[in-house]
């Protein structure tokens, strides 16, 4: 940021230094970042049998579960189905 008579001036006037409010709004306008679009919520409808958590462990690399343990002490004990907007 260069120093001009603007800057000077709002430093005198005891505002905050950074971008102005104009400056920050074409900032923002320039953003390059793509909407974020809500994903639908799947229906809750009848979809079979919940694995065993057994063979949902068994998918996890062996070498991922013993860091798990090691870091984290993670106990798997169960599998559930999450309702819509359990899962942030």
């Amino acid at each position: 940021m260069a120093v001009v008579a603007e800057t000077v001036a709002r430093l005198d006037d005891g505002e905050p230094i950074g971008p102005s409010a104009a400056d920050e709004a074409a900032m923002l306008d320039e953003d390059d970042m793509p909407a974020v679009v809500a994903t639908p919520a799947r229906p809750a409808g009848p979809s079979g049998p919940l694995p065993s958590l057994d063979s949902l462990v068994s998918r996890i690399p062996p070498p991922l579960r013993s860091t798990l343990d090691e870091c984290l002490r993670v106990r798997f004990v169960r599998v559930r189905k999450l309702k819509p907007g359990e899962m942030r």
